[in-house]
């Protein structure tokens, strides 16, 4: 994340990070609630935080709850050769495929045609993978926007029914 922020700027002006070297997912839900409490939590929360360790679902679904169901959330995948690449990328997409409002930013099946951009480790990223990761990011963001709105039961009351 830290790699992609100048990029992520020019791409979403506006955009806050809050970015670190090494930073996992533990973290994560004290963040989140601090940046609540503080009414600094925007409308869209993108959690990129699997390189660093293994993800476990309830750590999702404790971060799903704190934001509540008026927010968006992306989870961004990993791109790493480490053994819980695919622990972390299965959990991950399998959160987003539960909930509507939380969307999946495929960064590991954006920057494979191009992993020659990346570094030796395979995970670190230059000005060249950054345009692939924010593009993976928009891609889930518009998805998000382009979901219709849900139905409002409450509205339909008033429809006539069928007889």
């Amino acid at each position: 994340m830290l790699a992609a922020a100048p990029t992520l700027q020019q791409v979403f002006p506006g955009i806050s990070i809050d970015a670190q070297v090494s930073r996992s997912i533990l973290v994560a839900p004290g963040m989140v609630q601090a940046d609540l409490n503080a009414g600094q939590l925007r409308k869209v929360l993108v959690l990129a935080l699997g390189t660093n360790g293994p993800i476990e679902r309830s750590q999702l679904e404790q971060i799903r709850k704190i934001i509540g169901p008026d927010r968006l959330m992306v989870v961004v995948n990993v791109q790493e050769p480490r053994s819980w690449e695919g622990e972390v990328n299965s959990t991950l997409s399998a959160f987003s495929l539960d909930y509507r409002e939380v969307e999946l930013a495929n960064w590991h099946d954006a920057i494979q045609p191009s992993l020659h951009v990346l570094a030796g480790d395979q995970i670190h990223f230059g000005s060249a993978g950054a345009v692939i990761f924010a593009g993976a990011i928009k891609d889930a963001l518009q998805r998000l926007a382009e979901l219709p709105p849900l139905r409002d039961e409450s509205a339909d009351e008033s429809l006539p029914r069928p007889v």
